[in-house]
């Protein structure tokens, strides 16, 4: 019978025994605690994406897929007028012609 040796980046300590888990991106075993979750931009907040990723796999949220913040819209005026409707266009005079 040989003895259980965690593959990966787990470390095993009789005196503390600590949960191990596999990184969602490399698959890689670690320290359940040594895992983080990953996090990215949702709108104009960051959220967590649900997985564990280890430390070198866990990156920063990209600022460029953050949603960008809109100025608000003017205040509208009060009694706004409308522009004077231009004449219609006339078209050309011409008439075609008729078929026997």
């Amino acid at each position: 019978m040989g003895s259980f040796a965690p593959k990966g980046h787990a470390r095993v300590d009789p005196q503390h025994p600590a949960a191990f888990a596999i990184c969602d991106m490399c698959g890689f075993l670690y320290n359940h605690r040594d895992l983080k979750w990953e996090v990215q931009w949702a709108g104009v907040e960051i959220r967590r994406t649900g997985f564990l990723v280890c430390p070198t796999c866990w990156d920063h949220p990209n600022p460029n897929v953050r949603a960008p913040v809109l100025p608000q819209d003017p205040v509208p005026i009060l009694n706004s007028r409308s522009e004077k409707p231009e004449p219609p266009m006339s078209g050309p005079d011409f008439v075609p012609p008729k078929i026997p």
